[in-house]
């Protein structure tokens, strides 16, 4: 199971399908088509590649969803980076206590720069947050 990012920072359309099929599913879906504009068949085979990455009932609700509440058979995947980050950041976080920096390089496939930026991120305090957040604080 992912860790979760926070669902305010997700677009409308992706906290709709995280509510739908499930914060896996969803975070399956716009890793493989981010960005892009998916066909999503009526009834999706067991093969097909989208059952193959959220699973066949997500994909057959998916299917539903579209054609029942969206009137379309499309869909327009949203990036979602910073979600994305979020993600792997924390699961780099969480394996980080059992492997060395070459090891979560390996097995993430990312830069040693990322790792360490990902702990960087983790580790920083109030005092290191933008100066956007002071601004909101009401006196």
């Amino acid at each position: 199971m992912l860790p979760a990012p926070d669902l305010s920072t997700l677009p409308p359309l992706v906290q709709e399908l995280v509510l739908l099929l499930g914060l896996d599913a969803t975070m399956a879906l716009v890793r493989r088509w981010r960005y892009m504009r998916l066909y999503v068949p009526a009834r999706p085979a067991p093969d097909h590649p989208i059952s193959l990455a959220i699973g066949p009932d997500a994909a057959r609700c998916l299917a539903d969803w579209l054609r029942d509440e969206k009137f379309r058979e499309h869909l327009d995947v949203p990036g979602c980076a910073d979600a994305l980050r979020a993600v792997r950041d924390a699961a780099i976080l969480e394996a980080a206590s059992t492997g060395t920096t070459n090891d979560l390089v390996a097995r993430f496939g990312v830069s040693r720069r990322t790792v360490f930026y990902a702990k960087e991120r983790a580790a920083a305090t109030p005092a290191e947050a933008p100066l956007f957040d002071l601004f909101s604080l009401s006196l």
